[in-house]
């Protein structure tokens, strides 16, 4: 969005822990040398074609280390507006939480909601001051980043235009965008109900044992987990829908009101590996229940 492409480039060829070790090595060669050639000598034949990285240095090495603009259009199309689309993610994410801050889930006069909010295909509609009372916070819809978003009060027109200073753009920059990474505005619905909410508790003594069932394990005819009377920890199983665009991650993590990442998650492992039989491991499920 802000056209720096040389800046761009070394972003994606910038050395990272979770790299393939077949392309590790360019990311390396590329940051010393910053010769594409040799970077991609580097990369297993096989794999040139295949890794954004290959396509990458195949394309500096065609244009030339100059021609960054160019270079950078090997990556595929998808990934490239994947990018944008992702910007355009973040300053919603941002402008989201500075509206819940400030509003929690209250509606204001000019929000733009959903005229019915299980019908996808009806109309956005701006709220009035006698209609404030019967609307719910399901119905709100936020704008994304474009250069025609519009927004229902001034503290959140200035909060948009902080957020793209923050990041260094400004609206010009989607407006004025090149074709290929040109996107469209668009609404995204703020608060999301999860439907068909199922929820079942198990009792177990071996956290290593899988409480929940693959598809592949139900075809191979695996029978459901059974609750272990008495055992030293607790897991509360959850079930239910969401609409596409929607992560159930961030449902359990409003739920749960712990962090649902990958690596937090998987150390658990080690501190149910060490923790006291006395220590209540259950605490966090009973809270739930509680709260409910």
């Amino acid at each position: 969005m802000r056209k720096q492409w040389a800046e761009a480039i070394d972003l994606l060829l910038h050395p990272r822990d979770n790299a393939p070790a077949d392309v590790a090595e360019c990311y390396r060669i590329w940051a010393s040398t910053k010769d594409p050639g040799q970077a991609l000598a580097s990369i297993p034949s096989k794999r040139r074609h295949t890794c954004l990285e290959g396509l990458l240095l195949a394309g500096l090495k065609k244009h030339g280390v100059k021609d960054f603009s160019n270079a950078f259009k090997t990556v595929p199309r998808n990934s490239r507006t994947l990018y944008v689309h992702s910007i355009q993610s973040y300053i919603w994410n941002k402008l989201v939480s500075k509206r819940v801050a400030k509003y929690g889930q209250n509606l204001l006069v000019g929000d733009l909601t959903v005229s019915n909010k299980e019908d996808e295909t009806s109309q956005d509609h701006t709220l009035k001051k006698e209609e404030i009372e019967t609307a719910e916070p399901f119905q709100l819809r936020l704008p994304l980043a474009s250069a025609n978003a519009t927004f229902a009060n001034e503290d959140m027109l200035q909060w948009f235009d902080e957020i793209l200073a923050e990041e260094g753009l400004t609206r010009e920059d989607f407006e004025n965008a090149e074709k290929d990474y040109a996107v469209h505005g668009g609404l995204r619905q703020v608060f999301i109900k999860p439907l068909d909410v199922q929820y079942r508790f198990y009792q177990y003594n071996d956290h290593t044992v899988p409480l929940a069932l693959s598809d592949y394990d139900i075809l191979q005819g695996k029978q459901e987990p059974v609750s272990v009377e008495g055992g030293k920890y607790l897991a509360l199983s959850l079930s239910f829908s969401l609409p596409a665009g929607s992560y159930a991650t961030m449902a359990i993590r409003e739920l749960c009101r712990m962090d649902t990442g990958k690596q937090y998650q998987s150390g658990l492992n080690d501190y149910a590996d060490g923790v006291d039989e006395s220590t209540d491991a259950c605490a966090l499920a009973e809270d739930v229940v509680e709260g409910e």
